[in-house]
C-alpha cells in the first residue's frame, strides 16, 4: 500500500508488477537497471501526487472507475495508452497498458477513453454497474462530452465511436476530467506502454 494506495489485495499487486517488470531483458544486469529505473519513477509520480494534495477519490459503493491516461514520446512520437478499472474499495479489477504507434497527443487520450468504453461494452459483468472513466485531458473530456468544438477534424471518428458506445450504455457509463496529480499510476503506466512497445492487459 506505500507505492500506490488505489491498489489493493495480492492478486491486484501480482498483476500490477507482471505488467511493469516483465519484458524482454539482455541478462541479470539489464533486469536491474529496467527494474531499478522503474522504481525510481514510481517514486517520482507519487512524489508528485503528494506536493499537489490532490488524491484519486474512490467511487461509491456498486460504481467502477476507469482510471485512464496516454503518453507520446513528442507530439507525433511513439505513444502508450493505460487504463486502470478499480472499485469503491481500491481494489483492482483490470489493468491495460498498449503501445498503440505514432502520433499526437489528443489521439493518444481519446484512444485511451475509447478503449476503456469498448471493455465496459464487451465484458458481461461490466454493463451491470455504474462506471465513471475518468481522463486528465479537459478537451478531450469536452469533446466526448458534446461541450466544445472538436479541435482536429481527424479526431472525428474516434469521438463517434465513444459517443455512441456511450449512448448504448447511458446512464450507466460516463466520462469526466480529473486533474493529473490523481491520475499520476494510470500516467506512469502509459509512458510505459510508449517506451515498451507492448501490449498488456490483466484481470484480477
Amino acid at each position: 500500500m506505500l507505492l500506490c494506495p488505489s491498489i489493493s489485495g495480492s492478486r491486484g499487486w501480482k498483476v500490477a508488477f507482471s505488467m511493469l517488470f516483465v519484458g524482454p531483458f539482455r541478462g541479470l544486469e539489464m533486469m536491474w537497471f529496467s527494474t531499478k529505473g522503474k522504481l525510481a519513477l514510481i517514486r517520482r509520480w507519487i512524489w508528485k501526487q503528494r506536493k499537489s494534495g490532490v488524491r484519486w477519490n474512490y467511487p461509491t459503493v456498486r460504481v467502477l472507475k476507469f482510471n485512464v491516461d496516454g503518453s507520446s514520446r513528442g507530439n507525433q512520437g511513439p505513444i502508450g495508452i493505460d487504463s486502470i478499472l478499480r472499485k469503491h474499495d481500491g481494489a483492482m479489477l483490470c489493468m491495460f497498458s498498449a503501445y498503440i504507434g505514432c502520433n499526437h497527443s489528443s489521439f493518444v487520450e481519446i484512444t485511451a477513453i475509447l478503449k476503456s468504453c469498448q471493455l465496459c461494452e464487451s465484458v458481461k459483468y461490466l454493463p451491470n454497474h455504474n462506471i465513471i472513466i475518468e481522463s486528465d485531458s479537459k478537451s478531450v473530456v469536452s469533446w466526448v462530452n458534446r461541450e466544445g468544438g472538436v479541435g482536429n477534424v481527424r479526431l472525428l471518428d474516434a469521438i463517434m465511436d465513444i459517443k455512441d458506445i456511450l449512448a448504448r450504455l447511458s446512464p450507466k457509463v460516463l466520462v469526466q476530467f480529473v486533474p493529473r496529480s490523481a491520475n499520476v499510476f494510470v500516467e506512469f503506466l502509459a509512458k510505459q506502454g510508449a517506451f515498451s512497445g507492448l501490449v498488456r492487459e490483466g484481470w484480477v
